[in-house]
């Protein structure tokens, strides 16, 4: 009997970890997808003007700081997910936001986003008590008005899409 043909490729470690270098580069590469997917859909575009080769960030949407509550429902579930959203600015720009999630299945998601027009297009990441990563994804919203967005999202380990309906709530 032969000998069996030589491993070809080295096993996956069971708890993989994912560099801050490798982690930025996934990020941006998704808010890349999302943005590009935005586009493809005729949600963005980026056919500039005769006058200006850049988009007037004055006809962005206003989308207003502070939680939000969240309800939304994965792809194939029959029941809704509750939670709230953070989302604040970053500091000298009008455009990119962060978001925090806590579902209320224990869940926290950490995200970054950047407004074009009425879209906001967000990476976001979700890790174990480790600070494993446990999953990646995007969410693409729309701004409905500066205190409701509508969005859809997916994750590498779900593989399908999700919708979400945010609502700004009063600041007490």
């Amino acid at each position: 009997m032969p000998p069996p043909p030589p491993q070809q490729y080295a096993p996956v470690p069971e708890h993989t970890h994912i560099s801050p270098v490798g982690l930025i580069g996934a990020t941006l590469l998704v808010v890349a997808l999302a943005v590009w997917g935005a586009s493809y859909m005729g949600y963005l575009s980026f056919t500039p003007s005769p006058a200006k080769s850049a988009p007037e960030s004055t006809h962005a949407a206003q989308i207003g700081l502070g939680t939000y509550a969240l309800v939304g429902r994965g792809a194939g579930q029959s029941g809704n997910y509750a939670g709230t959203v953070k989302i604040s600015s970053r500091e000298s720009t009008s455009n990119v936001f962060d978001l925090q999630w806590n579902i209320t299945t224990g869940q926290m998601q950490i995200g970054v986003g950047i407004l074009s027009g009425d879209i906001l297009s967000v990476s976001y990441y979700e890790d174990d008590a480790d600070g494993n990563i446990k999953d990646i994804g995007v969410v693409s919203y729309r701004v409905v008005d500066s205190s409701h967005l509508q969005g859809q999202w997916t994750s590498v380990q779900g593989g399908t899409a999700g919708v979400e309906q945010l609502t700004l709530q009063p600041q007490i």
